[in-house]
């Protein structure tokens, strides 16, 4: 438990990254021409504040992470990190964004309940 403590902050900053991006990327591509170069779209985006806040929460996360590696062995930490991540992403996706859920889905986000379970031991 004491583990998974440690880890929320880079798990927290890496999901927000993540789902401000998809939530501003959502909006913002009305904006721009499909046709337009990815150098455009890319300036689209990035002149974007809250696209830009995900670049601060990556930094943020990368300093958690060094308090973390500090602390664990990162051969336990990593798994834990990206799974909490990957399950967290995947749960808020289905919430927030309506992406489907498929039974696929739900068994991969079982395995990786009980892996994150199992490593956290």
């Amino acid at each position: 438990m004491r583990l998974l403590l440690l880890i929320a902050p880079t798990v927290f900053f890496a999901v927000y990254g993540q789902l401000i991006t998809k939530w501003r990327v959502q909006h913002l591509a009305n904006g721009v021409a499909p046709d337009a170069s990815i150098w455009i779209r890319a300036a689209h985006y990035l002149a974007d504040p809250y696209v830009l806040s995900t670049y601060l929460a990556a930094i943020a996360g990368s300093i958690a992470w060094l308090l973390v590696v500090e602390r664990a062995p990162v051969a336990v930490a990593f798994p834990i990190y990206v799974g909490s991540t990957v399950l967290l992403v995947a749960v808020a996706g289905i919430v927030l964004f309506d992406e489907a859920i498929t039974p696929s889905r739900l068994i991969g986000m079982a395995l990786i309940v009980a892996g994150v379970g199992i490593g956290s031991r």
